[in-house]
């Protein structure tokens, strides 16, 4: 290790070999980091206000609850592939309404994950509720 780096990088050097790193394929696209034999859909996003913190805290929330990896891709900004179960890389799609994303999952539920998030991002959004005076 080096001496003249701070204390947290000494940490991540410990780290097991390949932890934190997403497992590509051969036969993956160069840059895609998404796996060829995955389940994938593509999305447009309904919300006049795009993928904002409170939606896609929802999207976070609904990848969660699944077992399968979902990634995800702004193909209308060419943005670079993104962990779907991350706020902070969800956030970094900069998806706006009428943006088309690429959802990828893989894994023993990854139909049913990619189904819940497809209809949720199409959906339109309900107006918020008044409340009562």
């Amino acid at each position: 290790m080096n001496a003249d780096r701070p204390e947290f990088f000494h940490q991540q050097d410990e780290q097991p070999q390949g932890a934190g790193e997403v497992d590509l394929a051969p036969n993956s696209a160069p840059g895609s980091g998404a796996d060829p034999a995955a389940d994938t859909t593509t999305v447009t996003v309904a919300n006049p206000l795009g993928l904002h913190l409170r939606q896609g805290k929802e999207v976070v929330r609904i990848a969660n609850r699944y077992r399968c990896q979902v990634m995800a891709q702004n193909l209308s900004r060419d943005s670079d592939v993104v962990n779907a179960k991350s706020i902070l890389q969800l956030m970094q799609l900069q998806a706006r309404q009428g943006h088309t994303l690429r959802l990828w999952a893989s894994g023993p539920d990854s139909a049913e994950a990619l189904r819940e998030l497809k209809r949720f991002l199409e959906e339109a959004p309900h107006p918020p509720r008044a409340t009562p005076e």
